[in-house]
């Protein structure tokens, strides 16, 4: 005889190990993309010949905050990412898409 309740069970714990798997994917994608453009934000910033006190200072913020941001110690929020960029004469566009 088939024991239902121990079929639910294995089915419930496959499903949730593989939700964990697609969460640690989406993590380490988010997390690449972020590097990926602070470091095409922190090459605009060299290529204009601009210090991170420069950048601070247009930012309204201190240099250690843009240091740590470029060495990606901190999760920045959108609107960080959006002034950094506008210091340093670039733009951020998102096209949001549906699954």
């Amino acid at each position: 005889m088939i024991n239902n309740d121990l079929i639910s069970t294995l089915i419930n714990d496959e499903k949730g190990e593989r939700q964990e798997e697609l969460d640690q994917e989406t993590d380490c994608l988010e997390l690449e993309l972020r590097k990926a453009l602070i470091s095409q934000l922190r090459m605009a910033r060299l290529a204009n010949n601009y210090t991170q006190v420069e950048i601070a200072e247009k930012m309204q913020t201190q240099k250690q905050n843009i240091s740590r941001l470029e060495k990606g110690q901190f999760d920045p929020k959108l609107g960080t990412l959006l002034k950094y960029a506008q210091a340093v004469g670039m733009k951020i566009t998102l096209n949001p898409t549906v699954k």
